[in-house]
C-alpha cells in the first residue's frame, strides 16, 4: 500500500496554534521558519514515497503500521517544536504545580515581551484557568532545576523588583474590575522568584483570528461589539491603567455582540494614578501597527488614555478591511487609506481621528470616541 503524505488534523492545528501565536508576537522568523520545514519534509517524504525503490521495499502488510509510525513522526515534530519555542521563552512545563498545589500547568499558551501564558487546572475548584506569568524577555531567565527566575545583570534587579511590584497591584486592580467585557482575575501569588496571577480561560477564538479565517467583517457586526468594548476600556481608564496593546488578538468573541478584552501584560509599564516611572526605556513593547508614535519612541510622559485610542482607530481598521493598518510613518507621508464602499462616513471618520500621529488630535477619552461613533457605553 502506497502511503500518501498528509498532515493529520490534530497536527495542523497544532502546527497553526504555535505559527499564529508567533505571528501575533511579532516573530516572524521564527513562523517562516517552521512552515518552510513543514514544507519541505513532506516535499522530502513525497519523493519518497513516489521513488520505485521505496514501492517495492513497502510490503502492502505492513502498510498500516507505517501510518501509525508517520503520524507518531509528526505528532513528535510538532510537540518538539512547540516545546523549543516554551523554552526559548523560558516556560515551566506541563504538570508543573504552582501555589501548593492549588494549579497544574497543563498547555503552554503564549508568551510576549512581558509574560508566559499557561493554561492550567486549578484543583480546587475543578476548572481550566488561564494563568499569566511575570518572565520579561529582555532580563529574565529560567534555571533548568528548580524553575526559578533569575536576573542575569544586577543592574537589571531593581527594575525587575518594580514591575513585580506594579504587576501585583495591576493584578489587584483588575480584580476590582466587574465587567462582562473585561477578563476576571481570580488571585495573585508569588512564586519562583516571580509572580503570578490566575483568570477566566476564555475558549474560542479571537477577533484576529476571525478575520483571519473570514476575512474583514461588517460594520454592522463591528457596531454590535462596540458598546462593550468601549465600556472595558472606559473602566480600565479609570482604574488608573492603560492598555497598551489593544489589538484584534487581544479581544476573545464572547458571542455575535460581545467581546472580552483579555491579555493586560503591557499594562504593567504605566500606571497613572502610581506616580512612578520606568528606569529602562527598554521595558516598552508594543505591537507595530497597532502602537501611535509616542509608544514607538517610549516616550513616557506622553502616554495615556489617547495611546489606547489610536490602538482602538487601528484594530477598527483591521476588522472593517481585513488586513493591517499602516505604519505611522505611512500615515505621516501618505495620509489615511480610502476606505471602501460599505463603511459609513461616521465611522471613517471616526477612524481616522482616532489614528492621527499626533496625540493631541486624538480623541482624549472613551467618551469622545462614543460621541464620535454616536455609540451609547452601557454602565
Amino acid at each position: 500500500m502506497m502511503i500518501q503524505p498528509g498532515i493529520p488534523g490534530g497536527v495542523i492545528h497544532a502546527l497553526t496554534k504555535v505559527v499564529k501565536s508567533l505571528f501575533e508576537n511579532g516573530h516572524w522568523i521564527w513562523a517562516v521558519l517552521i512552515i518552510a520545514a513543514v514544507v519541505i519534509y513532506y516535499w522530502v517524504k513525497l519523493v519518497g514515497e513516489s521513488s520505485p525503490e521505496k514501492k517495492d521495499a513497502l510490503p502492502e502488510s505492513d502498510g498500516d503500521k507505517e501510518v501509525e509510525r508517520d503520524g507518531e513522526a509528526e505528532a513528535t515534530v510538532v510537540e518538539t517544536v512547540t516545546q523549543s519555542l516554551a523554552d526559548d521563552a523560558g516556560c515551566l512545563p506541563c504538570g508543573h504545580i504552582l501555589q501548593n498545589g492549588r494549579y497544574r500547568i497543563t498547555d503552554y499558551l503564549s508568551h510576549g515581551g512581558f509574560g508566559n501564558t499557561y493554561l492550567a487546572e486549578d484543583l480546587l475548584l475543578h476548572k481550566p484557568v488561564a494563568i499569566k506569568e511575570l518572565y520579561v524577555r529582555d532580563i529574565c531567565s529560567r534555571h533548568a532545576s528548580t524553575w526559578m527566575v533569575n536576573i542575569g545583570v544586577g543592574q537589571n534587579e531593581e527594575t525587575f523588583e518594580r514591575l513585580k511590584r506594579k504587576f501585583i497591584k495591576e493584578a489587584h486592580r483588575l480584580q476590582s474590575l466587574h465587567s462582562p467585557y473585561i477578563i476576571k482575575v481570580y488571585n495573585c501569588f508569588e512564586e519562583n522568584g516571580t509572580a503570578y496571577y490566575s483568570m477566566d480561560y476564555i475558549p474560542g477564538n479571537s477577533l484576529a483570528q476571525v478575520v483571519q479565517e473570514r476575512g474583514r467583517m461588517e460594520e454592522s457586526e463591528v457596531r454590535q461589539l462596540l458598546p462593550g468594548l468601549l465600556s472595558a476600556l472606559k473602566q480600565v481608564h479609570e482604574a488608573g491603567l492603560w492598555h497598551l496593546d489593544l489589538k484584534p488578538a487581544n479581544l476573545m468573541l464572547k458571542d455575535a455582540s460581545s467581546v472580552i478584552l483579555i491579555d493586560f501584560g503591557a499594562s504593567k509599564q504605566l500606571s497613572y494614578k502610581d506616580g512612578e516611572q520606568m528606569a529602562s526605556s527598554s521595558a516598552m513593547y508594543y505591537t507595530s501597527r497597532f502602537a501611535p508614535p509616542e509608544q514607538i519612541s517610549r516616550n513616557w510622559k506622553n502616554i495615556g488614555a489617547w495611546t489606547d485610542i489610536y490602538a482602538l482607530g487601528a484594530t477598527l481598521f483591521n476588522l472593517l478591511l481585513g488586513y493591517q493598518p499602516p505604519h505611522t510613518d505611512e500615515l505621516l507621508a501618505e495620509g489615511m487609506p480610502t476606505f471602501p464602499p460599505g463603511i459609513s462616513e461616521q465611522m471613517s471618520h471616526a477612524i481616522a481621528c482616532m489614528m492621527q500621529p499626533n496625540r493631541n488630535a486624538r480623541p482624549q477619552s472613551v467618551e469622545e470616541v462614543a460621541l464620535l461613533l454616536g455609540i451609547a457605553i452601557p454602565d
